[in-house]
Formats: structure tokens, sequence, C-alpha cells
């Protein structure tokens, strides 16, 4: 398949989908799951790092742009009163994208524009998507929510098979080509094109657990969780799954009989892994942690010598790579937010951080889930090189800033029932007209 067949297809798909624009949201967050970036030359015909007039990008961006456009001319008053809603996010992060593409085409940054694109463009692309659809579709956020653990669940079990030597690696003829896989470190990363992105997202699925009302699902996704962020080899993954456990065993709305059934269940869990050679790996990541800390404090030193020349503007998409090359670096920045800050600006990656990070906060209620999995998904990007990779690193956190942008706030310890009934009350008095009707004596 090439670019202009999927593109084709694409728009089949998006007209098919027009009057059901949650569908389209559930396609998008599957697509991005489960279809690498190594792998997206299979349905694009564009393979990542050669050279092609239009770049490389995700085949998942080019079916956000084709929708989200698709949704705007035919369904256009429906779209922009949806999107007039959260205008204040969307516009800073326009801007931001703007900035992001000014900069990288005017500083001649090509190799980074696919990087771009995916990351920042696709993202806001999606963004915009779930606001759309979130309007005629209040049960979307219960749908994302279910379907971002299962995937969670399903990517962590699918390592845990890698690993084992159940089942071999899927797309593993393009992972062979990636710098991490043919080191063999026995890392896994299910479908992501990353293992520290399956814990990313792992990690991140963790507080959405409390929308599964079976505390025996809940406890089986939680499983499958857990399993991804252990074969990741991810500590701090595995730090923010203990958070995460934490958090659902507190907000959760099941009964204290059924909590206590998934506390005793995870630390069965808990017990069995420790003692399993998949555990140990990751705890030899703790004990040798030296190299890795050392290199995070190189390259925060080399950034704060250097941090007013990328105050306002950065050197493009992708120039955070040359800059750790330039200061002798032994690896990369490690860090999604200080690496956008080389590439784009501080001051454009600040606003960026504020408009998908704000929104969830500005009612102080930070116990929704949709919350938690954002914050859970901000700190781990600063953890690595996460979103200035192509990875689903970047759409992941657009996806989570959108649910917790629309989510109503509640109180601790709320029913998810309750969540969704709000959100379903506030999006049918928004479609409602504000008419009065005389009442009969």
């Amino acid at each position: 398949m090439n670019l202009q067949t999927w593109a084709a297809v694409s728009v089949i798909i998006s007209a098919l989908l027009l009057n059901r624009p949650q569908r389209l949201v559930m396609l998008v967050i599957l697509l991005w799951a489960i279809v690498p970036g190594v792998a997206g030359h299979q349905l694009t015909g564009m393979v990542i790092g050669t050279a092609t007039p239009i770049p490389p990008v995700h085949p998942v961006t080019v079916l956000a742009a084709v929708a989200l456009l698709l949704q705007v001319v035919f369904r256009g008053p429906t779209a922009l009163s949806a999107l007039s809603t959260k205008r204040g996010p969307i516009a800073a992060i326009t801007l931001v994208v703007a900035s992001a593409v000014g900069q990288t085409v005017y500083l001649g940054s090509p190799n980074g524009t696919a990087l771009m694109l995916d990351q920042l463009a696709g993202g806001l692309f999606l963004y915009l998507l779930i606001v759309i659809a979130s309007s005629t579709a209040p049960r979307l956020l219960l749908q994302a929510a279910r379907l971002w653990v299962v995937l969670a669940a399903s990517e962590g079990v699918l390592g845990l098979l890698v690993k084992s030597g159940a089942l071999t690696q899927p797309f593993e003829s393009d992972f062979q080509k990636t710098v991490w896989y043919s080191l063999g470190t026995g890392r896994q990363s299910g479908t992501f094109d990353h293992p520290l992105a399956l814990a990313l997202f792992c990690a991140m699925a963790v507080p959405l657990l409390v929308f599964i009302r079976s505390s025996v699902i809940q406890l089986a996704l939680l499983a499958g969780i857990t399993s991804g962020v252990v074969v990741s080899q991810s500590r701090t993954g595995l730090l923010l799954l203990v958070l995460g456990v934490l958090y659902l065993a507190i907000a959760s709305s099941q009964s204290i009989g059924r909590k206590f059934v998934i506390a005793v269940g995870t630390l069965a869990g808990g017990v069995y892994v420790a003692g399993t050679s998949l555990f140990a790996e990751t705890q030899g990541r703790f004990v040798q942690d030296s190299g890795s800390a050392a290199a995070r404090g190189l390259a925060r030193a080399a950034f704060g010598r250097h941090w007013e020349s990328f105050f306002v503007f950065g050197d493009g998409s992708g120039s955070s790579y040359r800059f750790a090359a330039g200061e002798r670096l032994p690896s990369s920045l490690e860090n999604g937010w200080l690496m956008y800050a080389v590439d784009y600006g501080l001051l454009t990656t600040l606003l960026l951080f504020l408009a998908l990070i704000g929104p969830a906060l500005v009612s102080g209620k930070r116990n929704a889930p949709f919350t938690i999995s954002l914050l859970i998904g901000a700190f781990s990007v600063a953890s690595y090189s996460s979103i200035a990779t192509d990875t689903i690193a970047g759409p992941a956190l657009f996806v989570a800033a959108a649910l917790a942008a629309l989510a109503p706030r509640s109180s601790l310890g709320e029913s998810e029932a309750g969540l969704l009934e709000a959100a379903a009350d506030k999006s049918a008095t928004a479609a409602r007209p504000r008419v009065s009707y005389p009442v009969a004596p």
C-alpha cells in the first residue's frame, strides 16, 4: 500500500463514520496502539529514515487529519460549537504547533518534520476529534477509558508471551532495524516502538481501572498491565504503577470487601512477580542506576549552561539530539520536556505543558481518574526521550489531556457511574436550546 491508497482509505473510513465521530476516536487510539511507527510503511509505503518528498508520518496521523477535515467541512456548526467550549487550550496548543512547524521549516530540520507532525500536529488532531465527538457522545469518556485499559493489559500480556518465547515479536523484521531492539536487552515493547512507551501507556491506564465495575475483571486487567510494566523493565513505570494502584484502592467505588479482594490479589501477584527472573531484571536496573543517573545529571547541566539560547525559540524538531552530541553527552537529554525546550523554545514548551495540564487542574480536584492518568503521563514524559521520539507517547498525552479536560470533576470516592452521568447531563444541557416553554396550569 502507498500513501495515496492509505489517504483514500482514510477518506472512506472518515466518511462512513462521519456521524459517529466517537468511533473514529476509538479507531485512531486502537491503530496508534497496534501499529508501531517502524511498521507504518506497510500502510503508507513511506519508510522512516529515507528521503521522501513527503515526511514519513505515522498512518494514524493521516487518518486523524482526514477525519478532522471531514468533520469540520460536513459537520461544521456542530464541530465548531463543540470546539468553542475548549477554545482556550485549543488556541494555546494550536499556537504551539504553529510555532513548532515554523521553527522546523525556517531552521531547516527536515529529519525532525515527521516527528513533529506525529507527536504535536497528530496529537492536536486527536485532541480536536475527541472534543468534537464528546459533544454528541457523552459515553465517549467511559468507552475511551475502557479501551485504554484493555489495550494496556493486552500489550502487557503480549510482551509477557514474547518474553517467554510463546510468541514471536510482531513486526519483528521492522523492529530489528531499531537500535534498542538490535541490542538484545530482553526488554519488551508489545507493539509499541519502545519498551518505555509500553511502560508509559500501562502506567497511565491504572487510574482508569476505576471505570471497570467487576472486581474480578479489574484485577485481571491490572495483572496484564503490571506484566507490561515489568517486561518493559522500566523503573519509573514501576513506581508510577504503584502510585496508580494506591489511587485505585482509594478512589474505587467498590465495597470495602471488593477493595480487600483487589488489595490481597495485587499483593499476592506482587509477591509472585518479585520472586521471578522478570522482576530480577527490573530490580537490577534499580541497583545499577549510576550510569543513567550520571547521564541525566550531565544532560541537566548542559541544558543549564545554555538555557538562555532556547528561552524564546529553539532550533527545530530533532535539534536536541544535535545539541546532546555537541555537548558530548553519552545519550540524549533523556527528558521529553527539556528536549522540546531545545527544539521549540522554553516558552513554547511551557505553554504546551500548561495547555495540556491546566484545564485538568482548574477546578482544584486532583482525584479524577483522567487527571491522575494525565499527571502520570506528564511525569513519565520527563523520565526519558518520550515525546521527542516517534512513539505513542505524544498521542497518549494528548488523549489523556482531552479526556481530563472534558471529564467532570468529582469528589473523592464518587462512583464512575456518577462521573459519566454528570458528563451526559452536561452534554445534554449544552445541546438543549435555551428557550422557555409555557407550563400548563
